[in-house]
């Protein structure tokens, strides 16, 4: 017949569960015992005494695997469904212990800033680039027709160079005008170029810049997450290595075509 644990043994092995310390656990456990030795005898302190041993080893077993596991968030990222639905987890927005540890390893193997599981604009933003096919504007919306072209998307925040419709450098990643400071879409031309510029009015460097409408401008950033949320003041920034590959791609007069829309923080 099942036997029900008495109330202050189950109180204290609750406890042993919860805080998984090897050390405290077989101490409170025999507390525990004597205070009940009136109620068990025989077998049933035997047996009592032996699952009390096992909950011990599990809690110790437990506080040794997470010692030496790195932190994981149980908070779902703004990009919840879109990370899981690239890494081929179930995409119901929910975090689970699977899909934190499965975003946190890919996370880690790429080197992103972020590393304890949470899927925000830079995973997305990672794993979007990753999953682009051959040819990153299979609708044609970027002229084909112009020769050495700039191609800026910003639905998608990506940049790629065309020559005669074949792609010659990208798809990469960039960062575009905020809310109240978009990038202007449109067919532009580069009209001039900086290899040192200085914004004096953000004072902040523009490395490798080449404006294309008025004030706006390609151009490389120092800070390392390309992806965040808040956007620029309106140039096209793009990673240093990238903004450097442009310069000894384009020349003054090139074609910089943008279209499509940024998306709202998440």
């Amino acid at each position: 017949m099942h036997r029900a644990w008495p109330p202050a043994l189950a109180t204290l092995l609750l406890a042993g569960a919860l805080f998984g310390t090897a050390g405290w656990v077989p101490s409170a456990v025999d507390s525990g015992l004597s205070a009940v030795d009136d109620r068990l005898t025989g077998d049933g302190k035997k047996e009592a005494a032996e699952r009390a041993a096992e909950r011990a080893r599990q809690a110790a077993e437990r506080a040794e695997r997470v010692k030496h596991e790195p932190y994981c968030t149980r908070r779902p990222g703004p990009y919840q469904r879109e990370v899981e639905g690239y890494l081929g987890l179930p995409a119901d927005g929910r975090q689970s212990r699977t899909d934190c540890r499965t975003i946190q390893a890919y996370q880690r193997d790429r080197g992103l800033a972020e590393t304890a599981g949470l899927a925000d604009a830079a995973t997305h933003g990672q794993l979007a680039l990753e999953n682009i096919g051959p040819d990153p504007d299979p609708g044609g919306r970027c002229p084909r027709d112009e020769g050495r072209i700039v191609c800026v998307d910003l639905t998608r925040q990506l940049l790629w160079v065309s020559d005669g419709g074949r792609k010659v450098y990208g798809a990469v990643p960039v960062r575009s005008g905020r809310a109240g400071r978009e990038t202007r879409t449109g067919l532009h031309t580069i009209w001039l170029r900086d290899r040192d510029e200085w914004s004096w009015m953000f004072g902040e460097p523009m490395p490798y810049a080449q404006y294309f409408d008025q004030g706006q401008a390609l151009h490389g950033v120092m800070d390392r997450d390309i992806h965040r949320p808040i956007g620029s003041h309106g140039c096209v920034n793009l990673r240093l290595k990238d903004a450097e590959a442009l310069w000894g791609l384009l020349r003054d007069g090139d074609p910089v075509f943008v279209y499509g829309e940024r998306p709202a923080p998440r």
